[in-house]
């Protein structure tokens, strides 16, 4: 377990390979409890998706952010909320040209078994190992 400080309270950070898994699937990915929590993975692939199935300690509003671009990777990402089981999407952002600026959800909630899904992927036309990211999910400021 690696623990980091992001605005002055430790975080969990987990690395992609090392999340417990498959999580190419929502029905495959392995629980991740932590809250605040860093990620740090990579979109290898077009077709690529990296699924997130998290257990906050405790419920309330939380807010998500995808950081790749201001990190000087070259994915054109999105983040999408769904369901904890994958058929309802919730939220989603994603990078638009000509900006691209990296994107983040707000007033995310845990669903009724208390857990968060969350999926990174490209909205761009191509994708390689170096198109890294961090997800970085934290209670909502009150």
């Amino acid at each position: 377990v690696r623990r980091i400080f992001i605005d002055q309270q430790a975080a969990l950070l987990v690395i992609e390979d090392e999340a417990g898994g498959s999580n190419d699937l929502p029905a495959t990915t392995g629980e991740i409890n932590a809250c605040p929590l860093i990620i740090h993975g990579s979109i290898d692939a077009t077709s690529d998706q990296d699924w997130y199935l998290i257990v906050p300690p405790e419920s309330g509003l939380f807010q998500a952010e995808l950081i790749a671009r201001r990190d000087g990777s070259q994915l054109i990402g999105r983040l999408e909320w769904f369901s904890s089981d994958g058929s309802i999407l919730l939220g989603s952002s994603e990078s638009t040209p000509p900006f691209f600026f990296d994107p983040f959800l707000l007033g995310i909630e845990t669903d009724p078994a208390g857990t968060v899904l969350l999926k990174v992927s490209t909205s761009g036309p191509s994708a390689s190992p170096d198109h890294r990211y961090r997800l970085l999910l934290r209670q909502a400021a009150p």
